[in-house]
């Protein structure tokens, strides 16, 4: 399963930027694809993951060519929850997140 997962506006955010309901889907992803590895893993730290943090697959978009991003798409089909964040706000809309949607 692909998780699209809205990240916050600033590293002050207060409180998470996710629905209480939403957060097992988040904390089980043991990877992650992200725009930049710096502010995901500050996102992160407010979901009070399963895993440390240094102990996630974390893969910026722009390193992955289109075969790593099908690979990466391929084991979510097959049943891993993959996370997908982009810097600030929900991927999936005008940022390079929306290319890992559209495969």
């Amino acid at each position: 399963m692909l998780i699209l997962c809205p990240s916050p506006l600033s590293q002050n955010t207060p409180r998470m930027p996710l629905l209480a309901l939403d957060l097992p889907l988040v904390q089980s992803c043991a990877t992650w694809i992200v725009e930049n590895a710096k502010p995901a893993r500050a996102a992160l730290g407010l979901f009070n993951m399963l895993k440390p943090i240094r102990e996630l697959e974390i893969h910026e978009i722009a390193s992955l060519d289109r075969d790593a991003r099908v690979a990466m798409l391929k084991r979510a089909l097959a049943g891993e929850s993959i996370g997908l964040m982009s810097d600030a706000g929900c991927p999936g809309v005008a940022d390079p997140g929306s290319e890992i949607v559209a495969l």
